[in-house]
């Protein structure tokens, strides 16, 4: 039986859809790439935005009804009387995985039961030949009022040092060059198993290997209590010179109601001590604008702050309400006056950015083709190049 299987949402769900293939290929089963040439389909859901849980939502609704259908991902958890009001489909959970075989047999209808499942070293999780996507936990430590995915991920459960070194080294052996460390938090790595990321980090690059590692997304409180070590380690020729910080807010009333555990200034301090110290270093930052309570001065706070720290890269999303969130029962903005901030910060965001590229015309970098037509700078930036894929190359932007 073919099985297509469609991701929704960030790298860990890319993690997520590869481990179910892998696990589907060694009962004999054929991953295909198309829906339309497969009998069966798995969804692979995403729950932080309304607009995708819609999209989500709509997809399913479409598929014809001669194909068997399983929904994965963090909508089983956080949505679950919807899809079972809609849908008569198979529900798989986040932690869940390895039912992924019964559910495509017919042996399983539900699995959304609790289970700590390591994800490193079970198989593969080689997004292509070059990058390989290394979850290092589960969950999370925080409580942020606006998030629905805590509730599908549950509590933080970190693996061991020596299954992601061992998973590591066995992707080295089938020649992939490019890890990308992924998880809700990095940042939270250990701290349940008395470990924490600067230690794994540390283990990571004393590797007797060529690669380069992209730390993922990492809460700011994080980042700020280990700015010193990540100074260190962010130098290191091994990893990419990036961070993804997440500071949703430049204000610090509007961090207190998203229950975030740091301040605006804190934030700033560790990007700035960071840049002081990393030549070249890329920021990523998120921003929610719109949140309940957000004011025109707390707006304009988080333009200062994008302002004064010039991240590289601003994802932003206007604020939407998930259910059963904290943030779901306070007053609501007007989404005509969310639509004109976001549209204000997007020109100034905008701008920002185009200077910070073009100020790169020129300069020579060097350059790892990790796809097709594409690869990534030393400091994490996405050139168009051609090459093969793991090459390592000098070349100069134009």
């Amino acid at each position: 039986m073919n099985v297509f299987i469609r991701t929704f949402g960030c790298s860990l769900n890319q993690a997520d859809s590869i481990i179910m293939e892998n696990l589907l290929k060694k009962e004999g089963l054929k991953i295909v790439k198309s829906a339309r040439n497969a009998g069966i389909i798995i969804i692979n859901t995403c729950a932080v935005k309304e607009p995708t849980e819609n999209k989500i939502v709509r997809y399913i609704s479409e598929i014809p009804g001669n194909k068997k259908v399983i929904i994965a991902g963090c909508l089983t958890r956080t949505r679950t009387k919807l899809l079972k009001e809609k849908f008569n489909h198979s529900l798989i959970g986040c932690d869940n995985l390895k039912d992924a075989i019964k559910a495509v047999k017919g042996d399983v209808k539900e699995s959304l039961k609790r289970e700590k499942m390591c994800k490193v070293g079970v198989v593969p999780i080689q997004k292509n030949k070059v990058i390989e996507i290394i979850p290092v936990c589960e969950g999370c430590l925080g409580e942020c009022s606006y998030c629905a995915t805590r509730m599908a991920r549950g509590e933080l459960y970190s693996y061991s040092e020596d299954n992601i070194i061992k998973h590591l080294n066995d992707a080295l052996q089938r020649g992939v060059k490019e890890f990308w460390l992924t998880a809700q938090d990095t940042g939270a790595y250990g701290l349940d198993i008395n470990t924490n990321i600067i230690k794994l980090l540390q283990k990571i690059v004393r590797l007797n290997s060529w690669f380069k590692v992209r730390i993922g997304m990492m809460n700011p409180s994080h980042a700020y209590k280990a700015r010193k070590e990540l100074g260190g380690l962010l130098i290191n020729p091994k990893i990419f010179r990036f961070i993804h910080v997440p500071v949703q807010s430049g204000s610090n009333k509007i961090l207190k109601l998203m229950k975030r555990n740091y301040t605006s200034e804190e934030f700033a301090e560790a990007c700035n001590y960071l840049r002081s110290k990393v030549k070249d270093l890329t920021i990523s930052t998120d921003i929610i604008i719109g949140f309940p309570g957000e004011s025109e001065k707390d707006f304009l706070q988080t333009i200062k702050l994008i302002l004064e720290v010039k991240p590289e890269i601003v994802n932003v999303s206007r604020y939407w309400k998930r259910e059963n969130t904290p943030a779901s029962r306070m007053k609501q903005l007007a989404p005509d006056i969310v639509k004109r901030r976001v549209r204000e910060f997007m020109k100034i965001y905008n701008q920002m950015k185009n200077e910070k590229n073009e100020s790169l015309i020129g300069k020579e970098a060097n350059v790892l083709i990790d796809e097709k037509g594409k690869g990534r700078t030393d400091s994490y930036k996405l050139i168009n190049l051609k090459g093969e894929l793991g090459e390592y190359v000098k070349c100069r932007i134009n």
